[in-house]
């Protein structure tokens, strides 16, 4: 394992533990010249697939590959893309467009790999944000927590406030 790599690396866990010290992290993925600016990756709930974002055509745009493997690249984004996340069962991935957008698209897995939707626009976040990740969805894809304004067809739309949502994330 070389400090300069840059990507996604998967290192075998039991118990919170390294099941085989010693051996090098596995690269999952390798980012391209841009690099590690376009963390965070996420893992499907099922846990066989990785969703990341990388600009290595000169635009954000977001990838589903095979976890852990790395087999096969499928590119989720048609006109830019950061941020994915997935829903609970895994069938769809979210992702935040260059117009602020978010966007769902289907995601159907098969022998021969990931068959994609065409992105869906959900809703607009408007507003500042700062650092990390500029939202988060529940696990049955039906509610999406932001730390920005939500706007729908241009208009402002309703907001829920939720108070302890950790806790109801975990149930």
């Amino acid at each position: 394992f070389n400090q300069r790599d840059s990507g996604v690396f998967a290192v075998p866990v039991s118990g919170g533990r390294v099941v085989e010290d010693g051996k090098d992290p596995i690269a999952v993925l390798r980012l391209g010249k841009f690099g590690s600016a376009n963390l965070p990756s996420t893992v499907s709930p099922d846990g066989k697939w990785i969703a990341y974002f990388e600009n290595d055509s000169g635009r954000e745009e977001v990838y589903i590959t095979s976890f852990p493997s790395g087999q096969g690249r499928w590119q989720v984004s048609r006109n830019g893309g950061s941020f994915p996340q997935w829903r609970g069962d895994s069938k769809e991935l979210y992702f935040l467009a260059p117009d602020f957008q978010i966007n769902a698209v289907s995601v159907e897995t098969n022998l021969s790999g990931v068959e994609l939707g065409q992105p869906n626009a959900l809703f607009r976040l408007s507003g500042v944000f700062t650092s990390g990740r500029p939202y988060t969805v529940t696990p049955d894809g039906k509610s999406f927590i932001s730390r920005a304004v939500m706007e729908t067809n241009g208009t402002s739309a309703p907001m829920s406030i939720y108070v302890n949502w950790p806790a109801a994330l975990a149930k």
